[in-house]
């Protein structure tokens, strides 16, 4: 498996735990929201540390691709700069101006959205 995912066994072994352990605790969740018929503020909080472990072991890009009707409005072709609101949106996140603000580098916030994908 290592020529697939160009990962040694111990790195896929740590992922795939990761996995298994939120799959499991999300699972728990279920069965105790349906035994104890928790209140919607446990059920928005505990999705969240059932990610904990996938976020923790994630290793794979941060960056997204702006689409192309929206790059004109990070990065200035006429003259190779950032436009104010992509400046301003530098401040947060990496534009790369060497794609020509085609590509956002996230970073931490990638991270918050793919908790936020969990839990709703």
């Amino acid at each position: 498996a290592q020529w697939a995912f160009a990962k040694d066994d111990l790195e896929m072994m740590v992922t795939f735990n990761s996995a298994l352990i939120s799959v499991c605790f999300m699972v728990l969740l279920g069965f105790m929201d349906d035994v104890l018929d928790l209140p919607w503020r446990a059920k928005l909080a505990l999705p969240l540390v059932a990610t904990f472990p996938l976020l923790c072991t994630y290793s794979g890009s941060t960056s997204i691709v702006v689409p192309k009707p929206l790059r004109v409005l990070l990065y200035s072709a006429g003259s190779n700069t950032l436009t104010p609101i992509g400046q301003l949106l530098d401040a947060l996140v990496v534009v790369d101006i060497e794609a020509q603000g085609a590509i956002l580098e996230l970073g931490p916030f990638y991270l918050a959205y793919m908790c936020c994908m969990a839990i709703f």
